[in-house]
């Protein structure tokens, strides 16, 4: 398990910043402190430790030497129907569903036969390589809150040979902590599959706590918008323009 002085250093690499950098956002005068912390010659004061939380959307186990993973994902099944429904029938969360480019598809399913087939047309399709989705779970509760779904454009106008990634997500999680930590895991799985290539996902401008995560990680909104099968044109794309996540 890592000790304190091994994740300071990989957050602020993390986040390119320099030792002197990462000290002024968390209130250090001297710009030997995050030095003396990162060789083993320093303690974190308690305050210094908030701050530390507060500015980088760290639980204190993230910190210290219990490594907790808070989310996962894995493969779909057919009887995930019974906790993806809760999420997909919420008309709370259909906003937030990137439905771009899927012939009318919304996906607000309030049915088990409903949510089944969509199920299984997310099965079939990953079978064909269409697409890959899987589910996302809370490994708090082993519950399934959502789902990703990342494929690479080909043969297009614009965004071509880009991962376009979707995050499907209770609202519950709709927030920007939660948010940086499953993009972090979906982005990881996307590059995994692909490599480090282009990455886009969908930012609208009513998700506050959606793009503040998307900017948190290093996302730049698009100007460009994304043309569909049928020349449609969708905007509030973003770029990752960081692929180490």
């Amino acid at each position: 398990m890592k000790q304190l002085k091994d994740k300071v250093k990989e957050i602020r690499k993390r986040e390119g910043l320099s030792q002197e950098e990462m000290g002024k956002r968390v209130g250090y005068t001297n710009r030997a402190s995050i030095n003396k912390i990162e060789n083993g010659n320093g303690d974190v004061p308690f305050d210094k430790l908030i701050d530390l939380i507060n500015e980088y959307l760290l639980e204190l186990n993230d910190l210290t030497n219990k490594d907790v993973v808070e989310y996962s994902l894995r493969d779909l099944k057919l009887d995930d129907w019974k906790e993806l429904i809760v999420v997909y029938k919420d008309v709370m969360c259909v906003p937030f569903f990137n439905s771009d480019n899927c012939h009318g598809d919304i996906f607000y399913y309030s049915t088990e036969e409903r949510m089944k087939k969509a199920i299984r047309f997310w099965m079939e399709s990953a079978s064909k390589g269409h697409f890959t989705r899987k589910v996302i779970v809370d490994n708090s509760n082993h519950r399934a809150i959502g789902t990703i779904e990342y494929f690479v454009r080909q043969n297009e106008p614009n965004y071509n040979d880009a991962i376009l990634l979707r995050v499907d997500v209770h609202h519950y999680y709709e927030q920007k902590k939660a948010l940086v930590k499953i993009f972090r895991i979906a982005m990881k799985e996307a590059y995994s599959a692909f490599g480090r290539m282009p990455l886009i996902t969908k930012g609208w401008d009513y998700a506050v706590e959606r793009k503040e995560a998307l900017s948190f990680l290093g996302f730049k909104e698009c100007e460009e918008p994304l043309i569909g099968h049928e020349n449609e044109s969708f905007q509030h794309y973003w770029l990752a323009q960081n692929k180490d996540v």
